[in-house]
């Protein structure tokens, strides 16, 4: 989970280009009837950000042209395609997915489902860098039946905080991770977050990812056998998760969640202390 910034300051701006390139081709007539309502529907979705609450799902006036709104983006021309390669020339270079904070950025989401909201489906401030798991577990869900929505990248500063955490228990000489929302969120927040994690798989995804750390700690607590002491080996959690808070200014991300999981855990703590034995 990650706050990133838009590339794009003025998205109005490039929706009244698009509009005006349209003019002469065959849905021009459809274009000119929409023109002031789609222009309104935008700067609405900036105005309240990207509030999913505030808009109707598969509005009649949109959904009866839903192809066409939709095909403005899977068949893209300039400045829709512009904007499309440089989102992901710019936001694929990220460290994370700002939904789920895995090592992953190789896709783009529609955080309003383009098939349920097919006006929004060239907003480009709806347009989320996002790995290919989390947009296929999102994918055209029925918002309806949510009580709340996933954090919005664009939008939520939430997402600076904290907001999960693991715990961590050796059973069987195996570390077992357990995901939840981190200590002392607002309620509101909280709501949010365990939404994110039960509609998203966290739980599942980040646990299973959560092993190729800990078996790096393992096998550096081998190589230097004799050498690890309590403290040694708290300094080096320390070191790694503060490396990753640098490298995908996030603590959200799975190394941070990783190290300092372990870091406050006598027991994983312990059992690193006798594996360098």
């Amino acid at each position: 989970m990650k706050r990133i910034d838009p590339i794009l300051e003025n998205d109005l701006e490039l929706l009244k280009t698009v509009l005006e390139m349209r003019k002469n081709g065959r849905n021009k007539h459809l274009f000119e009837r929409v023109k002031s309502r789609l222009e309104s529907e935008w700067q609405r979705y900036i105005n309240v950000y990207g509030d999913i609450a505030q808009f109707v799902e598969n509005d009649k006036y949109w959904s009866s042209d839903r192809k066409t709104y939709i095909n403005l983006y899977e068949h893209a021309q300039d400045p829709i395609d512009k904007f499309k390669r440089d989102l992901k020339e710019q936001h694929f270079g990220l460290r994370c997915c700002p939904y789920c904070g895995l090592p992953s950025v190789n896709t783009i989401d529609h955080y309003f489902p383009k098939s349920r909201f097919p006006q929004f489906s060239f907003l480009f401030r709806n347009l989320v860098p996002s790995c290919y798991d989390c947009n296929r577990i999102k994918d055209d869900k029925a918002i309806g039946s949510y009580a709340q929505y996933f954090f919005h990248p664009y939008f939520d500063d939430e997402l600076k905080l904290s907001l999960v955490r693991f715990s961590v228990s050796i059973k069987h000489g195996m570390a077992v991770f357990t995901l939840g929302p981190a200590q002392g969120l607002d309620s509101g927040i909280k709501k949010i977050v365990d939404f994110q994690i039960k509609e998203l798989n966290l739980s599942e995804r980040l646990t299973a990812a959560a092993k190729t750390p800990w078996l790096g700690l393992l096998r550096q607590a081998e190589r230097n056998k004799g050498t690890w002491d309590k403290k040694k080996i708290i300094k080096v959690l320390n070191r790694k998760a503060q490396d990753s808070l640098d490298d995908y200014d996030s603590s959200n991300n799975i190394f941070y969640l990783v190290f300092t999981a372990i870091a406050s855990s006598a027991e994983a703590i312990s059992f690193l202390e006798k594996k360098s034995l």
